[in-house]
């Protein structure tokens, strides 16, 4: 993988992995997990759940649960060493080189303050700014993310607001900073689909007009084709294909990135049934030999079953398949 040359703009991740456990009871939920997203970019991750696409996330965050173990050869974040950060020097690095929206806003806001309290307190760490400026720095963040009455919330507890309203209050602590990066776990998918419209509309806002790059995970096709630039698809705790998010939509090369493709609901398809994919995905502790994909996939031969596939640069793409269902053609603009 090319790695960007100013480290300064980018999130640079070179083979990720993360396990729990000792010895032979060991699992290893993510396997050499390389990504890169640039300043104002917009990389969406996704897969079925338990595909690792969260935990990719937490990983990058350093915000793995109790138990796992984290290694990898690079993990930088807007110039911060997060792989070998620790104590006081990754506090820093939090708020300040990226910001973190969690999928269920309920369950992550403090209901025991106020979301002006909360949205105020990474300002109080990082930029050291005085009662005063604090809350007009608060007031201008709700603006921002499109809060009604902003100046008269304040006081508001995570109870007293709607699902949209607790989003919008965690995407205005999220990008409190002003961080380079967000890291986006979901962020639609406990909303109904006209706050999950605006919630994306305003994500991808922030991105633009601050130069923010964002890693956004989701299960839903739509929301990619939506706001991203670029996609990343998982399975297994693996990357199987990367490339421009439109391309990868209309036709994708790696049998199970067509899977899901196939599996979306589109308003101008005159189908009797959507197309399924058989199977389940594997256990961590059962994962197959050869490439992972290999038991549900039609395309499969001997050589899937042994040998694991690596992701190799296919035009603007990257794919992990010894049997490919095209061969890319695009070209650099």
């Amino acid at each position: 993988m090319t790695i960007p040359v100013d480290l300064h703009e980018a999130l640079t991740i070179e083979d990720l992995r993360v396990g729990i456990g000792r010895g032979r009871d060991r699992v290893e939920l993510l396997d050499g997990i390389s990504l890169s997203l640039r300043r104002g970019e917009i990389l969406a991750l996704v897969g079925e759940s338990g595909s690792g696409k969260s935990m990719t996330a937490l990983a990058a965050a350093r915000l793995l649960p109790p138990g796992a173990e984290l290694g990898a050869r690079r993990l930088v974040v807007g110039g911060a060493d997060v792989a070998s950060a620790g104590g006081a020097a990754l506090d820093r690095i939090r708020g300040k080189s990226f910001g973190f929206v969690f999928q269920e806003p309920m369950t992550s806001l403090n209901p025991l303050l106020t979301i002006g309290e909360q949205i105020a307190e990474p300002i109080r760490l990082h930029l050291h700014l005085d009662r005063a400026a604090t809350r007009s720095r608060v007031i201008d963040l709700l603006g921002a993310v499109g809060f009604p009455a902003a100046s008269t919330r304040l006081d508001d507890y995570p109870h007293q607001l709607s699902g949209g309203q607790r989003q919008r209050a965690m995407i205005a602590m999220a990008i409190a900073c002003n961080p380079p990066f967000l890291f986006a776990d979901e962020p639609t998918t406990a909303l109904d689909v006209t706050t999950q419209a605006q919630v994306l509309t305003l994500l991808r806002s922030l991105c633009r007009e601050r130069g923010m790059g964002m890693l956004l995970i989701t299960h839903d096709l739509g929301v990619v084709s939506a706001v991203a630039d670029r996609v990343a698809v998982m399975y297994a705790g693996r990357i199987v294909e990367t490339g421009p998010a439109a391309a990868v939509l209309a036709a994708p090369h790696h049998p199970y990135a067509d899977a899901l493709r196939r599996a979306l609901p589109r308003v101008s398809a005159k189908v009797a049934r959507l197309e399924a994919l058989e199977g389940q995905p594997p256990s961590p502790r059962a994962f197959p030999t050869g490439c992972r994909f290999h038991p549900r996939c039609a395309r499969a031969t001997a050589r899937c079953r042994t040998s694991v596939p690596a992701l190799v640069p296919s035009g603007l793409r990257t794919v992990a398949c010894f049997n490919p269902i095209a061969e890319t053609k695009e070209t650099a603009p």
